[in-house]
């Protein structure tokens, strides 16, 4: 894992944006990562193959493209990236749901003891 910019991965950024990007290739080595994170003055930066531009501040975004995946970010808040990309993913919405299985089980036993 490579980081760029930054002596560590939690050290905080100094410049007025900071960058976030991880890549990995899905199909030759999908547990390898390119970690890349610097200071920057502009909010936003190129990035793939094709020089694809990102400029979206303080979200998460995932993106894949054939086999490549990648998790983007810019940030200006008072964080600066310094936590991980896919621990904050925007965009994804989480819905939490009940399995049939603790239906049948836990929910009758719930009843019981109230």
């Amino acid at each position: 894992m490579g980081v760029i910019g930054c002596n560590k991965i939690n050290e905080v950024c100094n410049g007025k944006y900071c960058t976030f990007y991880r890549h990995r290739d899905l199909q030759k080595n999908p547990d390898r990562y390119t970690l890349k994170r610097s200071c920057s003055d502009t909010p936003f930066f190129t990035y793939g193959y094709d020089k694809q531009t990102f400029g979206v501040r303080n979200r998460c975004i995932r993106s894949i493209s054939g086999n490549n995946e990648w998790m983007l970010q810019i940030c200006d808040g008072s964080d600066y990236c310094n936590y991980d990309c896919n621990t904050n993913l925007k965009g994804a919405s989480h819905i939490p749901t009940i399995s049939l299985l603790h239906t049948v089980l836990v929910l009758p036993l719930i009843m019981f003891v109230l």
